[in-house]
């Protein structure tokens, strides 16, 4: 009378001995049964008695597990009116499952499930626990303390700002031999950490341009459910509001990817989202998004900044000459807060049209550098150089270098060229002094010249050495200047004193003014040209 549930279980009811033959009934669980069983009548010839068989088939079921079966055979020789016999049905299958559980604050370290199952037989083989996201991704598996009938699982406590990631499915499953020893069943729970809201969103700047509609999203997580009235949007204006009429804002679920326990899982949250139309100048700035529920409250600023055509490069330099090449340098400036690229072209003095390279991507180096080949030898080239972005271009820079330059070069020696450089000034500025001195002096002990050329020819003179001195520290104007040393940004240093000096307009009319520059060829001359040759000089970094 043992069967598998939902399917046919077999049951024979047999009289024997009884003249005339025995009716046979059948009654099921309190039931008497109308139909469904088949009858056999054997009569023994040498008795003259008949042997009844009556078989009955029932398709079994979990609540037919206990009910009994009655066999009941009657006939009119039978002074009690019946015989009967009965059987108890056992019916056998797999477990269901139930676990019991608490939900559970992010305050509190004790988290237990309690799995019991359901099945017949009653002895249980539990395989281990399963811990799953929402979209079914496997976070951990545990080992519960088992019994033959139960298995229990306490949660190993972890950080209070991490237990948020304790939510999700916990799985128990067990096996009590049915259908097969090797078949386990499955039962499930979802589990519930409620936590203050956890930020999702990394980023901190949004770039736009001026007229653009700008769209400001974070994600986040939040057990229990976000409400729109629970989330706030503020600037970092006087006020904190909003631009009225022009700024709109919502809350809606999102699907997104975060970090359980080490794994990267799909889990549903949320979206706060700041849209602002007709991007204004007043607009750009912080904005700060506060989200909060019944355990605590998270916020996250976003800084919006304008997107715009990139700035020129810095310091457009000449790096290396030979006869068939140049190699330029630069510092990148401003992107305009977008991807940027260096376009770059060139013709030579006997040329019309300027010759342009293919767009050289920014490689976010803090120098950059390019050769230009296939130059032809003893030929002076104009280069010049803009960037440009989604938005727009820069304006050009350009500088004239001739392929017939061959100018000393010390690799990597910024310091010693500009060290040079200066040196070469100094003495120029003093030979220019000592000229104009001897000039003055020639004009007033009988040299017969109109004062008025005399002073046309010292400006003439000084204007050259201004020019001379401006040259070699503009990066517009490089015509005759070498520049092989490598641009280091964190070498550059604010003008020097000499520079300074060469940019006074220097008036010699007086004899006051004559008696001051002169005296600088003398002690003063030698003083300064002895400090920019020693060690540390303070004009090393002009």
């Amino acid at each position: 009378m043992s069967q598998t549930e939902n399917t046919d279980l077999q049951v024979v009811c047999e009289s024997t001995g009884s003249r005339p033959a025995a009716d046979i009934e059948w009654n099921v669980g309190g039931r008497w049964q109308s139909s469904n069983p088949t009858e056999v009548k054997v009569m023994d010839s040498a008795t003259e008695t008949y042997t009844v068989t009556s078989t009955l088939s029932l398709r079994v079921t979990r609540p037919d597990n206990g009910k009994s079966v009655y066999c009941r055979a009657s006939n009119r020789a039978l002074s009690g009116g019946t015989e009967s016999a009965h059987q108890t049905i056992t019916v056998l299958y797999p477990p269901d499952i139930y676990i019991s559980y608490t939900n559970v604050t992010y305050t509190s370290p004790y988290r237990m499930f309690t799995c019991s199952p359901d099945g017949n037989p009653a002895i249980y083989q539990f395989g281990q626990w399963r811990h799953t996201a929402e979209d079914g991704t496997l976070i951990r598996q545990f080992t519960g303390i088992s019994s033959s009938t139960e298995s229990i699982l306490t949660l190993p406590d972890t950080d209070v700002t991490r237990r948020y990631e304790d939510t999700g499915y916990y799985i128990c499953s067990a096996s009590n031999g049915i259908p097969v020893s090797a078949s386990y069943t499955f039962g499930s729970v979802f589990f519930v950490v409620g936590a203050p809201p956890v930020i999702i969103t990394n980023t901190t700047v949004v770039e736009e341009k001026i007229g653009n509609n700008v769209t400001l999203e974070v994600e986040f997580y939040s057990r229990p459910e976000a409400r729109p009235d629970t989330v706030t949007w503020t600037t970092g204006g006087s006020d904190g509001s909003l631009s009225v009429g022009r700024s709109f804002t919502s809350v809606d679920q999102r699907t997104f990817i975060m970090s359980f326990h080490g794994v990267e899982v799909q889990a549903k949250g949320y979206v706060a989202t700041l849209i602002i139309r007709n991007v204004m100048d007043v607009d750009f700035g912080n904005y700060t998004v506060m989200i909060e529920n019944i355990f605590g409250r998270r916020n996250h600023t976003l800084a919006l900044t304008k997107r715009d055509q990139p700035s020129p490069p810095l310091y457009f330099l000449q790096k290396d000459v030979t006869g068939s090449s140049i190699t330029v340098q630069w510092i990148p400036g401003s992107n305009g807060g977008m991807t940027q690229s260096f376009v770059i072209s060139y013709k030579s003095d006997v040329s019309k049209d300027f010759t342009e390279l293919n767009a050289i991507p920014d490689n976010m180096e803090s120098v950059m550098s390019y050769k230009i080949d296939g130059l032809k030898e003893n030929m002076a080239y104009s280069i010049r150089i803009h960037t440009q972005n989604d938005i727009g271009q820069s304006d050009q820079i350009s500088i004239t270098v001739s392929t017939s330059e061959n100018c000393y070069q010390e690799p990597n020696s910024t310091i010693a060229a500009l060290i040079s450089v200066s040196v070469f000034c100094i003495v120029g500025f003093v030979v220019a002094l000592v000229v104009i001195v001897v000039i003055n002096r020639r004009s007033s002990t009988g040299c017969h010249k109109r004062k008025d050329s005399i002073e046309h020819h010292n400006e003439e003179e000084m204007k050259q050495v201004a020019f001379s001195e401006e040259a070699m520290v503009k990066d517009r104007d490089q015509n005759s200047q070498c520049h092989y040393q490598d641009l280091n940004p964190n070498e550059i240093q604010p003008a020097s004193t000499y520079e300074r000096l060469s940019r006074v307009e220097i008036d010699v009319g007086t004899e006051q003014e004559r008696s001051h520059y002169e005296s600088l060829k003398g002690d003063l001359a030698k003083q300064e040209y002895e400090e920019l040759t020693a060690g540390g000089s303070k004009y090393a970094n002009t």
